[in-house]
């Protein structure tokens, strides 16, 4: 009789070691399977990571380039509306009868003792787009500074000589006398400023 129960017991066993040996090589592929899986997955997380890193850099990289093009357009936009505001008003000053020198010759008149003057020639151009003299009486006024030799100042005024009609884009030839008084001059300036509108 234990030998009938010994043969009984012995499939049993078998089919329980089957039954584990079986279920630890399930268990063997789960854990290499899942191992595999967690190294791949972990992999494909740091390329993710690193992917995301990258275009991070990338755009951290273009926002402060496209700050950097704000900044440049925003500055030439201001130097374009500064050149607009110049520009227009080059084209209102050009509105006026604009006056102008040009030949301009200065003699120390001496010819006659008594009445020393400096003589002043030249050309008054019209830059203008209006007539010298139609809205009013336009004036070139004269700076003149003489000096003599032993530094003192012979003429020192402003003169103002009217010249009228002078047309658009025209001109006139001026001669003026400067009186003096005592000895040659050693030096002169003479300034002008144009357009004076009554």
């Amino acid at each position: 009789m234990s030998e009938v129960s010994s043969s009984k017991t012995k499939p049993k066993k078998m089919i329980g070691r089957n039954i584990a040996v079986s279920l630890l090589i399930i268990c063997i592929i789960l854990v290499v399977g899942f191992s595999g899986a967690m190294v791949y997955y972990g992999m494909a997380i740091k390329d993710k990571d690193k992917i995301i890193t990258d275009l991070t850099i990338e755009k951290n990289r273009l926002q402060t380039w496209l700050d950097e093009n704000k900044t440049l357009l925003n500055e030439t936009i201001a130097w374009l509306n500064g050149n607009v505001t110049y520009f227009m008003g080059q084209l209102n000053r050009y509105q006026y009868p604009l006056l102008g020198m040009n030949n301009l010759t200065v003699i120390d008149n001496r010819t006659n003792s008594d009445r020393p003057h400096l003589h002043v020639m030249g050309t008054v151009y019209n830059y203008g787009l209006k007539t010298a003299g139609f809205q009013g009486i336009v004036a070139i006024t004269f700076e003149v500074r003489a000096y003599q030799a032993d530094g003192s100042s012979a003429i020192q005024l402003p003169n103002a000589t009217n010249i009228l009609n002078i047309g658009v884009q025209s001109s006139i030839n001026v001669d003026f006398d400067f009186p003096y008084n005592g000895t040659a001059l050693t030096s002169w300036m003479i300034g002008t400023d144009f357009i004076v509108v009554i």
